[in-house]
């Protein structure tokens, strides 16, 4: 997913003319890592909706009081995020080899 949303993140790069400099690459990445650290508490909040639980301070509190519940979470955040450094390599390594050839250009793609 991470691959994904790199190679978007890229395409929209290049799509709003995006000079590509030094920080492309850190860019990308910034954008992957905001983007799953917001879906996180997303899908905690759409749990509570699945599952008929009102999404309160109360109840917010409870869970995130709860010792296992912050352990399972943060081990989760640590894959996920090592997860999306695995998604991304491939598109911050070809970024500083050949970037011209990683994403055709979109005069391109609109002429075929």
């Amino acid at each position: 997913m991470a691959l994904i949303m790199g190679f978007c993140a890229l395409k929209g790069y290049y799509f709003f003319k995006g000079q590509l400099g030094a920080w492309t690459k850190w860019i990308i990445s910034f954008s992957v890592i905001i983007a799953i650290a917001i879906a996180q508490p997303i899908i905690i909040l759409l749990l509570f909706v699945q599952n008929g639980i009102p999404i309160t301070g109360e109840n917010l509190h409870n869970l995130f009081s709860n010792s296992e519940f912050l352990k399972a979470t943060k081990s989760n955040l640590i894959l996920t995020f090592f997860m999306a450094f695995l998604g991304t390599l491939p598109i911050l390594l070809e970024l500083k080899s050949n970037p011209r050839h990683f994403v055709p250009s979109l005069k391109k793609n609109l002429k075929e």
